[in-house]
């Protein structure tokens, strides 16, 4: 039976909202994982088998659109989570 079934309206258990979240936590830190060195890499042109490498001759359109896109899920979910997280901090306090 599903939990909002058994419990009166409006009225959802922290742990049930948790799991909510689980799912979309997991998945913003593995776009943060790809994402995080490409800040670097991005930003300063180095050294890679004794050439100058240089991120603009790298990265295309196409890095930058998937790169926005992590971007704003992560932020989506971040946002949403910290929402859920503070008021929940009230009600539940």
């Amino acid at each position: 039976m599903a939990v909002s079934r058994c419990l009166p309206r409006g009225i959802v258990p922290v742990r049930y909202q948790q799991l909510r979240f689980r799912k979309e936590l997991s998945d913003a830190a593995a776009d943060l994982d790809v994402l995080e060195p490409e800040v670097n890499l991005t930003r300063y042109p180095g050294m890679s088998e004794g050439e100058l490498w240089i991120p603009s001759e790298e990265y295309h359109a196409e890095d930058f659109e998937d790169a926005m896109n992590k971007a704003r899920r992560v932020m989506h979910v971040a946002e949403r989570f910290a929402q859920w997280w503070f008021a929940g901090s009230e009600r539940n306090g």
